[in-house]
């Protein structure tokens, strides 16, 4: 179903006959965990690794676990990684082919996910995810009018115009000491 990685570093999930098996493999050493299956409908499945753990549920529930891998981590590949069929090789060393059936809502996280976090996902939530509301944003200021720059002195210039709008927080002005290129913010203006 998922082959993430190879068989020198990744994990893989497998459906073979009637059996589901989750696989991790570091440094060319694997090891899997399996249940019995023989669902034909929809299921929530989920593969969890965190360092020497590999848990495997099924709707929710914790259906096979090893908590005591080996090793503590996975290591880079440079092998593919495919869904829906094995790329070469997998965790589990073996399986070839697609599989046969439908995938939804296939993620990959960079955490270990929680049962709190697994049961979020079953209620098509993200772990972590907010439902805060952002507002609409304000409408554009309206260009100001009437600009007139005029020469008080050697070292000063007024700057005047018709505010248009009600809407912004300030104006900016920027100065270029050539022809119109390199503007620099002179000052802010409230």
């Amino acid at each position: 179903m998922a082959d993430i990685g190879g068989n020198d570093d990744g994990l893989a999930l497998l459906l073979n006959s009637s059996t589901l098996i989750a696989a991790v493999a570091s440094n060319n050493v694997r090891q899997n965990i399996s249940t019995g299956y023989s669902s034909t409908g929809w299921n929530h499945i989920v593969l969890v690794y965190n360092k020497n753990s590999l848990k495997l549920y099924v709707n929710g529930n914790q259906v096979a676990a090893n908590n005591s891998l080996s090793f503590n981590s996975i290591g880079t590949t440079t092998n593919g990684s495919r869904i829906g069929r094995v790329n070469g090789t997998n965790a589990y060393n073996s399986g070839t082919g697609y599989f046969s059936g439908w995938i939804d809502n296939f993620s990959i996280f960079s955490k270990a996910l929680s049962l709190s976090d697994i049961d979020s996902l079953m209620t098509n939530q993200n772990p972590g995810q907010s439902f805060a509301s952002t507002l609409a944003l304000p409408g554009v200021p309206q260009n100001p009018t009437n600009l007139l720059a005029s020469s008080k002195n050697a070292n000063s210039i007024q700057i005047t115009w018709a505010d248009n709008s009600s809407n912004e927080t300030n104006f900016e002005l920027y100065r270029s000491n050539n022809n119109n290129t390199n503007y620099q913010l002179l000052t802010t203006l409230c």
